[in-house]
């Protein structure tokens, strides 16, 4: 430990990589201010990588601690005019995401949403209602995850990559995949 007894000392080895570290980590919480400053409410600590797409800020909301990793494929985050986005606390969102808003999303603390998912409670024709959708707290949607208008995901639900899910899915439980995995 150091004299002030809190850190231990920095070899030589680790220094270079350490301070890699910190600096992403500094230029990931700055340009998450200069990303999302169109929303409604951004909580403390959120992070971005890379540049998500931000429409219609003013209904989205990001809790503390949110991390939108948009290195690899732009994380998009979208609320129509009517509509609320809510993000909630510790959440991750991978790559080439895209989560929609006509009317109500609500995504819970923790939850993991893993790369090129769609969350939206629009269905894609032009005469289909929103239907609000709901994912409780430590859900795990894995890659490619599509989830439909009117879903609700109880608390600590795993998705399995590539499933597209509606209707309410319990909470705890295993979503194979595949296609329309209801429960």
């Amino acid at each position: 430990m150091d004299s002030a007894g809190d850190t231990a000392p920095i070899t030589a080895r680790e220094g270079p990589a350490r301070a890699g570290r910190d600096a992403t980590a500094v230029v990931a919480a700055l340009s998450a201010y200069a990303y999302l400053w169109t929303c409604r409410r951004v909580g403390a600590r959120a992070r971005t990588f890379g540049r998500p797409a931000i429409v219609n800020g003013a209904n989205v909301e990001i809790g503390d601690d949110v991390v939108l990793d948009s290195r690899a494929g732009r994380v998009e985050l979208a609320a129509g005019r009517r509509g609320r986005l809510a993000i909630g606390h510790g959440v991750r969102v991978g790559p080439s995401t895209r989560i929609v808003a006509a009317r109500y999303v609500e995504i819970g603390d923790g939850t993991r949403i893993g790369a090129g998912c769609v969350v939206s409670d629009a269905s894609a024709e032009p005469v289909g209602e929103a239907s609000d959708v709901w994912i409780g707290d430590g859900v795990t949607l894995g890659d490619g995850v599509r989830v439909l208008p009117g879903t609700v995901i109880g608390a600590g639900a795993i998705v399995a990559p590539g499933a597209v899910v509606s209707g309410r899915i319990p909470a705890g439980s295993q979503v194979v995949a595949g296609t329309d995995a209801q429960h």
